[in-house]
């Protein structure tokens, strides 16, 4: 975890904003697995935003499943308020996208 802060500061300060997706959505992992949800969510939220900047459907891909998997464990409203706003979906369609 440490060190992918560590990394994140790095490209946060060479506004490497593509790295920054890919270690952000690496912390959720860990967020994830030690069941930090609200962090989990955090970074894997802020990771779908820039992949989606970057129209990069595979990652955003990749993302989705670990805040579906998040999602289904919390049932947390504010996954499907964000997703379907960044997504362009009702949240009826970003409800049953997660399911």
């Amino acid at each position: 975890e440490r060190y992918y802060k560590d990394a994140l500061k790095i490209y946060i300060e060479y506004n490497d904003r593509y790295e920054q997706a890919g270690t952000l959505h690496q912390l959720g992992r860990v967020a994830e697995e030690q069941r930090e949800w609200s962090e989990a969510i955090s970074y894997g939220l802020e990771a779908a935003e820039i992949f989606t900047e970057y129209h990069d459907q595979h990652s955003l891909q990749i993302v989705l499943g670990g805040l579906t998997r998040i999602w289904q464990e919390t049932k947390d409203r504010y996954v499907i308020e964000k997703l379907s706003s960044l997504l362009n979906l009702t949240h009826e369609e970003c409800e049953e996208l997660l399911n």
